[in-house]
């Protein structure tokens, strides 16, 4: 562990994380479970000020983090009010309850002049739910059971329309059977990226491509019309939440708002709900003091 020794830190500030807009990657890569996160321009902040921590104004992970959080950076229990800002909806793939934990361990750690790196922070994330690494710098494939960083990616500038199919996934009860085994092989998918991650039209087609061959793990009906529909507006690409219930079409640019409407307004998609128009950017978090 690394000791931050911070000298006449104020008790009130606040850690923000991004959210994610579903997966650029996820499945098996030569018998590991990898997940490469898409953080998105949408956000999760924590709040500490001064008073007493009670652990029930917050979720159960988030309560869970602070937990572990609290074990790691050892010293006096935490005990300063924290507050949970998020506009992020839950249990449809957009890594909120990640976005969370994240906050929650970093506040305490901050609080206690202790510095998590990501790995810790993902070790210490996996063990509460399987996790999406958007609170690691830059795009990070990881290992979704042992939380090991795989490799960190350049984040690609991306543009994400992102809509809804209905309903919720609670990824605890989701992960809680199967195996690695029972994932999609996308090795070549990951390989290719790896070799390539400068390269737009690749990462589009990897998204596209990990998001048709989760549809055995997640179904989605929507799919097939959706991927047909983003290919003649002239969508880059697609995405998934694939243990969520978000679909994204991937453009360079903005600007293709009204065409989508137009087009999902007279298809079999009318009634997908349109949730918003996000851009990828590095994760990571930022600290500041209030």
């Amino acid at each position: 562990h690394v000791l931050c020794l911070l000298v006449g830190v104020s008790m009130r500030f606040s850690v923000t994380v991004p959210a994610g807009c579903g997966e650029f990657l996820q499945g098996r890569v030569d018998n590991r479970s990898v997940i490469i996160s898409t953080p998105v321009n949408a956000y999760v902040k924590a709040i500490v000020n001064d008073g007493i921590y009670d652990g029930k104004l917050l979720g159960e992970k988030s309560r869970q983090a602070v937990q572990r959080a609290d074990s790691i950076c050892g010293g006096r229990p935490f005990d300063k009010v924290l507050e949970i800002q998020s506009d992020i909806p839950k249990g449809k793939g957009m890594a909120s309850s990640s976005a969370d934990i994240g906050v929650c361990a970093l506040a305490v750690a901050r609080h206690k002049g202790y510095f998590f790196s990501d790995e810790e922070l993902c070790r210490l994330a996996v063990s509460i739910e399987p996790t999406d690494p958007v609170f690691c710098q830059g795009v990070v494939a990881m290992d979704r059971y042992s939380g090991q960083i795989l490799r960190r990616f350049p984040a690609p500038h991306l543009i994400y329309y992102t809509f809804d199919c209905g309903g919720t996934i609670n990824t605890l009860d989701f992960y809680s059977t199967g195996t690695v085994e029972d994932e999609p092989d996308v090795t070549d998918l990951y390989k290719d990226l790896c070799r390539n991650d400068g390269d737009i039209d690749t990462w589009c087609r990897v998204a596209t491509t990990s998001a048709l061959a989760n549809q055995s793990r997640v179904f989605k009906s929507e799919l097939p019309d959706f991927y047909e529909t983003a290919q003649k507006i002239g969508a880059c690409g697609i995405g998934t939440a694939h243990t969520g219930t978000l679909l994204t079409m991937i453009f360079r640019t903005r600007g293709y708002g009204q065409k989508i409407k137009k087009v999902l307004s007279n298809s079999r998609l009318k009634g997908l709900k349109f949730i918003g128009v996000f851009e990828t950017i590095g994760g990571g978090y930022v600290f500041e003091e209030r």
